[in-house]
């Protein structure tokens, strides 16, 4: 073979090859181009809502949201909105810019937790303070950043309901005298619980102290068990004895003749409920007033 016929027949093979890797490189970028065209948009559901703690003053809300990418490529949510109704109005609302990557034909699930107080509920809502339960929603708007498409914005949201925790009341009955001499006497205090809320309330330990007249009559700790029943009351004693040596002699006449007299009685109780979430909740009391002491 003539040495001009050898470099036209390598020309040949190599303008033959470089056209081939051409095709195989325009293909591989034709498939990655049909594949961006067909480019779906990403699901967005609440799969849960969790009531994470609840006492007598807030709750806290926990809402898990999931977000599957049935694309071949990853992509991006770039930021949401969230905004959270009671009673149908908006009462809370909040924004997060940090990115979070979803992978191709992958998923990923991201938490809202929300946290408030009941009295800022009652105080927007002033109907709501004789209601055991409201109604709730959280409306969400996701936005990602998807191949050909763009920007994409997808709502999601959830309902449900909200128990309203109340706080209970306490006053004191009657302070009932049992026995009385020239040197001590014995009492039974009676007080009572009121349950405001529209589930079942279990004392479980009572810490407390009682003033009468600016003197210390009484403190302990009682772990006495007792239930009150939804919307319900009951009444609780405690026992009292007092040596006229520590109160002062003045007050004998006074118990004697039945006359009122200030008092102060103070402590915390420890709570547990029927809501699974509401346990062991401590309650902190003060109560100042006037009372009889009767024989």
């Amino acid at each position: 073979m003539k040495k001009s016929g050898f470099l036209e027949f390598k020309f040949t093979i190599l303008l033959s090859a470089l056209a081939l890797s051409l095709f195989i490189f325009s293909c591989a970028n034709l498939q990655s181009l049909v594949q961006q065209m067909s480019v779906k948009q990403p699901r967005v559901e609440v799969v849960g809502a969790r009531l994470k703690s609840l006492s007598f003053s807030g709750a806290g809300l926990a809402f898990d949201v999931r977000v599957q990418n049935p694309n071949p490529v990853g992509i991006d949510l770039k930021e949401f909105h969230y905004q959270f109704l009671l009673n149908e109005r908006p009462f809370l609302s909040g924004d997060k810019t940090e990115s979070l990557k979803i992978e191709a034909n992958g998923s990923n699930t991201i938490q809202i937790p929300l946290a408030f107080t009941f009295e800022n509920i009652y105080k927007t809502w002033k109907n709501l303070r004789d209601k055991d339960t409201t109604r709730y929603q959280l409306k969400g708007d996701f936005a990602f950043n998807l191949p050909v498409l763009g920007r994409v914005s997808i709502p999601a949201s959830k309902s449900g309901i909200l128990p309203l925790a109340k706080i209970p009341k306490i006053k004191i009955k009657a302070l009932h005298v049992k026995n009385l001499d020239f040197s001590k006497a014995d009492f039974e205090l009676v007080f009572q619980l009121t349950n405001p809320n529209g589930f079942s309330l279990d004392l479980k330990r009572m810490k407390y102290a009682l003033q009468i007249a600016g003197k210390n009559w009484v403190s302990g700790e009682s772990a006495k068990e007792a239930s009150i029943s939804p919307k319900g009351k009951s009444n609780l004693t405690i026992p009292v004895s007092v040596h006229f040596s520590q109160i002062g002699h003045a007050l004998y006449s006074s118990i004697v003749n039945g006359k009122k007299l200030p008092y102060d009685f103070s402590g915390k109780i420890n709570f547990s409920s029927s809501l699974p979430v509401l346990k062991n909740v401590d309650f902190p009391f003060k109560k100042k007033g006037i009372l009889s002491i009767t024989r």
